[in-house]
């Protein structure tokens, strides 16, 4: 079994990718809605980042925390608790972009035409499918909509990688 300090390392950062790629399975709207209490999550391939690799792991999820990490047969689901089979399945560590450019890619051309509320929150988005947990944008966003997306992922209502940004580096556009 991982020891604590292997477990807290790899904790908020496999949480994060773990959320980030259940919701960016973009279920139907008549799905049920994923579990929630206490989950094992069993069968997995863990890379810890550390440069360890659990084969066939573990990793207990009470609430929005990690509290254990080992192998499937090792961890045992406590009472009331939900198992989810993640076999041939591989948790890894979030992913953090220290410098993009966020919300000027368009589908066929890049500039500030580009820059939208939409686009922005579309970006972050795709960067939490490919199992980012935070993107930072290196100072060319406009401020007042850079600060409203962080509040609305504070507040539950913009999903995706966490938004982090500078300011002052470029002149917006």
């Amino acid at each position: 079994m991982r020891t604590c300090k292997a477990t807290t390392q790899i904790a908020v950062s496999a949480l994060i990718c773990l959320a980030t790629s259940l919701a960016a399975g973009c279920a139907p709207p008549d799905s049920e809605p994923p579990p929630t209490g206490t989950l094992l999550f069993e069968g997995a391939r863990l890379i810890l980042g550390d440069g360890d690799v659990i084969e066939n792991g573990a990793l207990l999820v009470e609430g929005d925390r990690i509290v254990e990490v080992g192998t499937t047969g090792e961890l045992t689901a406590p009472p009331g608790a939900t198992s989810i089979d993640l076999t041939g399945k591989t948790i890894i560590p979030a992913l953090i972009d220290a410098h993009a450019h966020l919300g000027y890619e368009g589908y066929t051309s890049w500039g500030s035409q580009n820059y939208s509320r939409e686009n922005l929150i579309e970006h972050l988005e795709r960067y939490a499918y490919y199992g980012f947990g935070a993107v930072f944008s290196a100072g060319s966003d406009p401020e007042d909509l850079a600060i409203e997306i962080q509040r609305a992922q504070r507040d539950g209502e913009v999903e995706g990688a966490r938004f982090l940004f500078g300011t002052g580096m470029a002149p917006p556009g």
